[in-house]
């Protein structure tokens, strides 16, 4: 959660802000933050609501707190439903969010950031379903 939202806060405090200020390059600013080409510099609006990666940003954000809100212990303990059911609702939308998010970087091996960052908790989840499906 902490990592979250300090990558949340460089974007929407640095980024965001030099991309809007005209200071980069039109092309570069496509290239980096948009898939559908701007025409003209992005005020800062622009690139927050309309870009896949403004989008995506402020939708794993909800979910990272969504499920960081459900996972502290009187929820766990109390509302333990509660806490299963949104984790594993949820995390196929973050997953496939972060592979959206990092999509427009590719690194040059070819394929977008966010699968790097993934496996792991991937592995976690699938890990827990398995674990679940073979105690019933």
């Amino acid at each position: 959660m902490f990592y979250s939202i300090v990558h949340s806060i460089c974007h929407l405090g640095w980024t965001f802000r030099i991309f809007s200020s005209g200071s980069i390059d039109l092309d570069e600013i496509n290239k980096s933050a948009n898939n559908f080409p701007f025409d003209h510099i992005p005020t800062y609006s622009e690139l927050l609501f309309q870009t896949l990666v403004g989008l995506t940003g402020i939708m794993l954000l909800l979910i990272i707190v969504i499920m960081w809100l459900t996972s502290f212990e009187f929820i766990r303990k109390k509302y333990f439903q509660v806490f299963a059911y949104t984790h594993m609702i949820l995390f196929p939308f973050f997953f496939f969010g972060m592979i959206a998010h990092g999509g427009n970087r590719l690194f040059n091996f070819g394929f977008p950031t966010g699968i790097l960052i993934l496996p792991i908790p991937l592995c976690i989840y699938f890990y827990m379903i398995f674990k679940r499906m073979y105690k019933m």
